[in-house]
């Protein structure tokens, strides 16, 4: 589930969630755009705090996402690669995937 803006979220206990502590590194046009760049974010233990429409039965909207400030760099680089399309899959990944599906 999303986490608002100064919430504290369970395993991040060394990043203080004070407004002041977090930097806004991103903001997606959709719901789907936003979970995408959040879920490889924190993939990479980055935590990460949303804010905007995501949740609810009418999702729509931009996401907000934010960071805590000793990590901007990290995460802004992280964001930059993926607008840049370098985490795409090719086609011999996207066969492996296909393949494990199966099995």
């Amino acid at each position: 589930p999303a986490h608002a803006v100064g919430a504290e979220e369970p395993g991040h206990e060394r990043y203080g969630t004070h407004m002041d502590d977090l930097v806004l590194i991103h903001t997606a046009p959709s719901t789907m755009a936003g979970l995408l760049v959040k879920g490889r974010l924190e993939s990479e233990d980055i935590p990460v705090f949303a804010k905007g429409e995501i949740e609810g039965p009418y999702r729509f909207g931009p996401i907000y996402l934010w960071v805590p400030r000793d990590v901007e760099v990290q995460a802004r680089l992280i964001v930059a690669e993926m607008e840049a399309g370098g985490m795409a899959l090719d086609a011999e990944d996207e066969a492996g995937a296909e393949r494990t599906d199966r099995a």
